[in-house]
């Protein structure tokens, strides 16, 4: 999912519907999201794979070329297969892993929807032509999620790939709206803006 850190995966649980895990570049499967360390890691290993040269041309192109035939196959795709959202996250000490750069969280859920629920006023008193680079600017500093270093950014995804209630929020939107409830998933709580 190319909201996530560098060839980073998140899936859906199969023996725990509604429940993601990622998996890592070496690809191993984890609950939690990706550590500031570990994608440290694997930046530093492609940048030293890429700087060996020889042998690693051929792979690079090949990897651009998967990439294209990736990006052919998500442009052909109608709006109706896939969404690609914004999200401001904001966990609390009932959600899944409650911690936010290997820090745990220690709001309740009430501290989590008062906090949301002021955002959420913020946002809805942004014109509309400025409300992406707003939603960006408070999920860049707000989100509980990794995804906050691309401005909450969870990129193209298809159905079956979120936690239920987060799937149908997402897909109920048209572009250009926001969420004009809070939403309610395993992770978390969450405001949702659709941009395609």
């Amino acid at each position: 999912m190319s909201g996530l850190p560098y060839q980073w995966k998140l899936r859906e649980s199969k023996s725990r519907p509604g429940v993601v895990y990622y998996i890592t570049p070496a690809g191993k499967s984890q609950w939690s999201e990706p550590s500031e360390k570990q994608i440290r890691k694997a930046k530093e290993a492609e940048s030293k794979k890429n700087s060996n040269g020889g042998d690693n041309k051929r792979s690079r192109s090949d990897s651009s070329s998967s990439n294209n035939k990736r990006a052919k196959v998500t442009s052909s795709s109608s709006s109706k297969d896939q969404v690609q959202v914004l999200h401001l996250l904001k966990k609390h000490t009932e959600s899944r892993n409650p911690m936010r750069s290997g820090k745990p969280i220690t709001r309740t859920k009430e501290e989590a929807i008062s906090e949301l629920n002021e955002l959420l006023v913020g946002l809805n008193e942004v014109e509309k032509e400025e409300l992406e680079s707003t939603f960006r600017q408070f999920a860049e500093s707000e989100s509980d999620c990794s995804s906050r270093r691309n401005g909450g950014d969870l990129g193209l995804f298809s159905k079956g790939a979120m936690q239920p209630p987060f799937e149908k929020a997402a897909f109920d939107l048209e572009v250009g709206d926001m969420t004009k409830e809070l939403v309610y998933t395993a992770s978390g709580i969450h405001i949702i803006l659709r941009i395609k």
